[in-house]
């Protein structure tokens, strides 16, 4: 969320993230859809979300539709995580 894309496909961003690296491309323009992938110390994140703005009286509502998944190295665990609201 801290690095908005253009509605341009095909659009990608590789960088770090808290010291981990962090894979993101714009898979869609309409609706937008950015899928992301983050390799940490000891885990994987991947998944894909869409914003889906809302304008209130005196804020912006955020909501992000999608869903990430975490895989934890060396075990079969993983964690799936859906929407993210941001509020400004």
């Amino acid at each position: 969320m801290k690095k908005p894309f253009n509605p341009i496909l095909g659009e990608t961003f590789q960088g770090h993230y808290s010291g981990d690296p962090i894979y993101i491309e714009q898979i869609s323009h309409n609706p937008p859809l950015t899928q992301f992938l983050i390799y940490g110390k000891h885990y994987k994140m991947e998944g894909m979300f869409h914003p889906d703005p809302n304008l209130e009286l005196n804020a912006v509502l955020i909501k992000n539709l999608g869903k990430g998944t975490i895989y934890f190295e060396n075990t079969n665990n993983k964690i799936e995580h859906m929407a993210l609201t941001l509020r400004m």
